[in-house]
């Protein structure tokens, strides 16, 4: 995964529904995306259903929010 321009990891934590559904999109991943989906869902112990790739834009979705320090 690349850094932005300004250094940061491209994780964006996304709040929709009216704050009730809470989503972090991963943006700029290289490399084999499919598996780095599995591995994500399987470190933070979430269903496949819930860590998605989409095949348009390459981002990974998680249906999820996590503290900024994970």
């Amino acid at each position: 995964m690349s850094r932005t321009h300004t250094k940061n990891l491209p994780v964006y934590l996304e709040t929709k529904r009216g704050g009730n559904l809470k989503i972090t999109t991963i943006k700029k991943v290289d490399g084999d995306k499919q598996l780095m989906r599995q591995n994500l869902a399987e470190a933070m112990g979430l269903g496949e259903d819930q860590v998605q790739l989409n095949p348009t834009t390459g981002h990974i979705v998680v249906k999820a929010s996590f503290p900024p320090s994970f």
